[in-house]
């Protein structure tokens, strides 16, 4: 399928399922389940991924709007806006992602940074993890001895693409006269 395509129907899906009513919020989401196991899209990463996420929607709905039934609606309401773009970006190269921006008239910088910025999501996890698991052994218990290596590894890794950017000539800056 082509990138502009995937890149349009995810907006679209993301479009549709902010206007629906939450009641339909299963329907969506089921429906977005099957699209991403077609694709053999793994789920069980997003699932990860957004867990936290998830659970302060339901909790902030339940004790928001009262009843589990509500908290569990505004929590798939949540995911089913989440997930297209999820199911875009494990279906799509970066190269795909920029040119099908590109066609949908998105700025070629911002297409650029977006499509650059996808894989990198799978490192600062792979951080996250190795950073958790290493506090842990050592009885760590603040979010500072979280946080700080984990950031540092984020701004260490654009740092160097930035520089791997300029060095090749990079997104050119349009400079006036």
């Amino acid at each position: 399928m082509q990138p502009i395509v995937k890149f349009l129907g995810a907006l679209a899906l993301v479009f549709i399922a902010a206007v629906l009513p939450v009641a339909y919020a299963p329907f969506m989401l089921g429906m977005l389940i099957f699209v991403a196991l077609l694709n053999k899209v793994p789920l069980l990463e997003f699932a990860l991924a957004c867990f936290g996420l998830v659970l302060f929607i339901t909790l902030f709905s339940f004790y928001a709007f009262g009843g589990m039934e509500r908290a569990g609606l505004t929590a798939a309401h949540a995911v089913s806006m989440m997930m297209p773009f999820y199911i875009f970006s494990r279906t799509t190269s970066p190269h795909e992602m920029m040119e099908g921006m590109g066609k949908a008239g998105i700025p070629r910088d911002f297409s650029f940074v977006f499509s650059t910025a996808m894989p990198f999501s799978k490192s600062v996890r792979r951080k996250a993890d190795a950073v958790r698991i290493a506090q842990q052994s050592r009885g760590g218990k603040s979010i500072w001895a979280f946080t700080v290596p984990v950031l540092n590894s984020i701004f260490e890794n654009a740092r160097g693409l930035a520089i791997s950017i300029e060095s090749r000539g990079g997104l050119e800056t349009k400079k006036e006269n």
